[in-house]
């Protein structure tokens, strides 16, 4: 009867051990190292398996800004800067979120992204944007990191640092 019972006993221990293994493919998962932008403009991505690529520019696009990591390292984001007709700088009108994975997800709209931050879970962003000038409301959205989706939505009626409500907006205020 013993013997029985160990053989169950290594049994249980082997099927726990294959669960436990197979649950844990985060650990193994290639992640993001860091991100810089090189004194020539160009952003340099490095990975934890020691590869390292450039970021492409979309088609009109001038420089990289707001270059961010998730705290789990499995998402890197950034703002891209396109010309515009009418002021003299570029305008921060995409965020562009990369995952570990190769998936990439834009965020943008008619109204600049002035900030954006990751929440602390790292599966969603907060931005905030306003028009480039003028006494327009500024817009807080949060969205989902691989679909871009606007889960939450606020408009302050005037331009202000601070939102007026909503804790999630506390992302870009620590």
């Amino acid at each position: 009867m013993s013997q029985v019972c160990c053989q169950a006993a290594l049994r249980l221990a082997l099927v726990a051990l294959a669960v436990a293994v197979s649950a844990r493919p985060a650990l193994t998962q290639t992640i993001f190292r860091r991100a810089i932008v090189d004194s020539t403009g160009e952003l340099h991505i490095e990975w934890s398996d020691g590869r390292s690529a450039l970021a492409p520019r979309d088609s009109g696009q001038v420089a990289f800004d707001q270059v961010k990591v998730s705290a789990d390292h499995r998402t890197l984001g950034w703002v891209a800067l396109y010309t515009n007709s009418g002021p003299s700088y570029p305008l921060p009108l995409k965020l562009i979120l990369l995952r570990a994975g190769g998936q990439r997800t834009e965020i943008g709209n008619a109204f600049p992204i002035w900030q954006w931050g990751f929440t602390k879970d790292g599966r969603s962003v907060v931005i905030r944007q306003a028009p480039v000038h003028g006494d327009l409301p500024t817009y807080y959205e949060h969205r989902d990191i691989a679909t871009g989706v606007n889960c939450i939505e606020e408009v302050a009626r005037r331009w202000t640092l601070q939102p007026f409500s909503g804790s999630w907006c506390q992302t870009l205020y620590p």
